[in-house]
């Protein structure tokens, strides 16, 4: 918050928080692991806090600058609130130039909700990441899409064959665009996965704003 020239106090930055609660802490941790191999078109992610197989913080900063457009970070271990995994909470920052820092009484009318979700939010929780997953795990991911009548047995069968092969002999045109038909169906494969995984990255991120929206 800060002070105009006419005295009246405006807001600069603008931070809107969201929780994520694992009663298993290894689910918690999993989840941060998938975030942090998630796709968002604006926005470069990184972490901290990495030790051995855990991760503390996923951010995702502007892809032309510095500024954290949002992070998800272990508030259990942060506060001393939760053992590790246990409580995640989802952060969004909003900064506002000196001419157009919002008066508080226009703070007020805000739809906190939409301002939490934006465009990065959308992306990751409706298209990019709605599974992170080891090969086997998206293998099983394209059946249950078979299942359920969203993409044809071919197209599934090309794909899975593609993952088992690992892409072994495709011309680079047709090799991305493998991978690009698995993002678009919500697979994001996990390559340092040493067993079998499947984290639902956009069913939990779906909770959360649902939980906010309420």
């Amino acid at each position: 918050m800060s002070a105009s020239a006419s005295g009246s106090a405006a807001i600069g930055r603008l931070d809107v928080a969201a929780e994520l609660r694992f009663e298993d802490g290894a689910d918690g941790l999993a989840f941060l692991h998938a975030l942090s191999l998630a796709d968002v078109p604006w926005a470069k992610v990184g972490t901290e806090g990495k030790k051995r197989d855990r991760i503390q913080t996923v951010n995702f900063r502007s892809v032309r600058g510095r500024s954290i457009l949002m992070r998800a970070y272990d508030k259990g271990i942060e506060s001393g609130l939760a053992p590790a995994g246990e409580l995640i909470r989802f952060e969004r920052q909003r900064r506002y130039r000196k001419q157009r820092e919002l008066a508080i009484s226009a703070a007020l009318d805000l739809d906190v909700a939409r301002l939490f979700v934006g465009r990065e939010l959308e992306s990751l929780a409706r298209v990019t990441a709605e599974v992170v997953c080891d090969q086997w795990g998206a293998i099983d991911r394209l059946n249950e899409l078979v299942r359920w009548g969203s993409i044809k047995a071919p197209k599934a069968d090309a794909l899975a064959g593609f993952l088992v092969r690992g892409g072994a002999g495709h011309k680079q045109s047709t090799w991305y665009s493998r991978w690009s038909a698995l993002r678009d169906l919500g697979i994001v494969i996990d390559p340092l996965a040493r067993e079998r995984s499947a984290v639902p990255v956009g069913r939990h991120l779906r909770a959360m704003v649902e939980q906010l929206a309420a």
